[in-house]
């Protein structure tokens, strides 16, 4: 099975996760559905926790929403960036010198960054 119920779980230190394979992911139902449903559901188990919590968790959204549930997911693994933010830096930024200074890109290098490596 590719969703192991681990979430908050620690072993020496280091919390273990949920791991769920993209492919097996894709196949459950998206969208409105029953609270029954949703208990079974292993994307609502794996963002609320163990069973203990998601029956808690889904119980408490029934007196509040009633018996259905909205469940949304984005395959968005094949989204490429198309444009990077500008960022300013300016050490005297102030209404004395506006906009005075060097802009980056993140993860692009400058010029002495490169000559220096």
């Amino acid at each position: 099975d590719a969703l192991e119920k681990r979430n908050g779980e620690t072993k020496d230190g280091i919390r273990l996760v949920t791991v769920m394979d993209h492919a097996q992911a894709q196949k459950w139902k998206f969208g409105e559905q029953s609270l029954s449903q949703a208990l079974e559901n292993p994307h609502v188990q794996a963002f609320l926790g163990e069973e203990e919590q998601t029956e808690a968790y889904l119980e408490a959204h029934k007196k509040v929403r009633g018996n259905k549930i909205h469940l949304w997911h984005s395959d968005d693994l094949g989204n490429v960036p198309v444009a990077r933010p500008l960022v300013l830096f300016n050490d005297y930024l102030s209404s004395n010198y506006g906009f005075i200074g060097v802009r980056r890109v993140p993860g692009v290098r400058t010029i002495e960054e490169k000559i220096n490596e």
